[in-house]
């Protein structure tokens, strides 16, 4: 059984379809109809190979990782693991191939 915005109870099939549909339109909202579209075709953006000093595609370095590292704030943890911004600093030499090869 549901009941409805006025309090009666509704116990067929219909009507609780009727009740929970009119209560997740009124939570989410109906759908609207675009009154402009993009004409993606027209657009042409360029892609990252045509913007000359990118290189977004190419492998990251070992001194880059490191970098990275390195300046990360102390006595913060990056993840719920609670390893800290220190650990991975002062652990660098032992966990430095593991890293590298995530990356």
């Amino acid at each position: 059984m549901l009941r409805d915005s006025d309090g009666s109870v509704v116990w067929d099939h219909d009507g609780k379809q009727q009740i929970m549909q009119s209560f997740f339109e009124n939570l989410l909202g109906k759908k609207v109809t675009r009154t402009r579209n993009l004409n993606w075709p027209q657009i042409q953006p360029k892609t990252l190979q045509q913007i000359p000093g990118l290189e977004l595609d190419r492998e990251f370095t070992e001194g880059e990782i490191e970098q990275a590292v390195q300046s990360l704030p102390n006595e913060k943890a990056p993840g719920p693991d609670g390893f800290t911004n220190d650990f991975y600093k002062s652990c660098w030499p032992i966990i430095k191939h593991d890293v590298l090869s995530a990356f």
